[in-house]
């Protein structure tokens, strides 16, 4: 019966407002969610800045071993866990257009694997051509080049942008090709990135490579650095001490929320009530608040993180939801030490100070 009586005395003051419900949620909505809401765009960055370094040819490492790359060997290399794609490349004749009075361009002949290195969408045989070239030529895919002799389909489309990566297929015709036959190079694209990288790319290597073979090992795109230290970069970024912030603020609230309601409590204790059924009682009504606040802060970040970048949300409840179940764990620790300074002694006092 007694529990019956806190919790009708709750909802009493919940419905009537003396719990000061919405301003108490609002409060502690803003500085949880504020909180929260900064990590969450820290590590969206994070993510945004590794997609770059990833889409960049950072993370693209090439072996370069004129006639001893073996093809299998050199596809293959997708089958590790690290590893998002691979092909094989080396250089064909240039191909003369008609459309440029016979000039030439170069072209390079790729496993099937380099689709995924170009990000190249076909189903269809035929040429990839590179943006720039598309756009010089006026081609897009299904159109045909004619070249001496026979026409060219273009298969596919990829950009290649003027970024500060390897130049050489800026202007260039990719034609992917089956069949057996060595290589000159292997792409491969790792992430995470490890320090077993080059051992695996060396894997693509002939078995029948001679041992005074050059091989050199070099980055699609040194510019963007040798590696991504996006670990350290997410254990050194600034808003890592959202969470203790969060709870720093819900420990004030929630403290804060009592002694403005001190006259209230110690009127209680002088009408009766026991000490235990009124920190019951401020506990259970911070639960409503707190609870109110944490929700609507994390519903309005998931929302505008699903607005910014709807194809990746999943990551956002593990990022914000530390600062919130901190925000909330502590505002009820701090109403219960609020509570423990609520005396009955000093009624006549606040009564006379209100």
């Amino acid at each position: 019966m007694k529990m019956r009586s806190i919790a009708s005395e709750v909802l009493r003051n919940v419905v009537s407002g003396t719990a000061r419900v919405p301003l108490l949620g609002l409060l502690l909505a803003l500085t949880a969610g504020l909180a929260a809401g900064a990590d969450v765009a820290a590590v969206h960055g994070l993510q945004n800045q590794a997609r770059t370094f990833i889409t960049g040819g950072g993370a693209t490492r090439m072996l370069v071993a004129e006639d001893s790359v073996d093809r299998a060997r050199c596809e293959s290399l997708d089958w590790y866990r690290s590893v998002q794609a691979s092909g094989a490349l080396r250089q064909a004749e240039d191909l003369p257009l008609d459309a440029l009075a016979g000039a030439g361009f170069p072209v390079y002949e790729v496993t099937a694997g380099f689709a995924s290195l170009l990000d190249v969408e076909s189903a269809s045989e035929g040429a990839w051509v590179s943006e720039p070239l598309a756009e010089s030529l006026g081609v897009a895919t299904g159109s045909t080049l004619a070249t001496d002799g026979r026409d060219l389909k273009v298969a596919g489309i990829f950009a290649y942008p003027d970024d500060g990566r390897d130049a050489r297929l800026e202007y260039a015709i990719v034609m992917p090709v089956e069949g057996a036959g060595v290589f000159d190079e292997c792409w491969m694209r790792a992430w995470p990135q490890g320090p077993d990288d080059d051992g695996l790319l060396r894997q693509a290597l002939a078995s029948e490579a001679s041992t005074g073979t050059e091989v050199s090992l070099t980055q699609l795109n040194r510019s963007m650095g040798t590696s991504f230290t996006g670990t350290a970069m997410f254990d050194d970024r600034l808003t890592r001490w959202a969470p203790a912030v969060a709870a720093a603020a819900g420990l004030l609230i929630g403290f804060a929320a009592v002694r403005a309601r001190r006259l209230e409590h110690a009127s209680a204790l002088h009408a009766g009530q026991s000490r235990g059924a009124m920190t019951s009682t401020a506990v259970l009504e911070a639960v409503v608040w707190s609870l109110a606040g944490a929700v609507f802060a994390g519903a309005v970040i998931y929302l505008s993180a699903g607005a910014l970048a709807p194809e990746n949300v999943a990551w956002v409840p593990a990022a914000m939801l530390p600062s919130l179940v901190a925000s909330f764990g502590t505002a009820l620790a701090g109403v219960f030490l609020g509570t423990l300074t609520v005396r009955e002694a000093d009624l006549f006092r606040l009564f006379k100070e209100r």
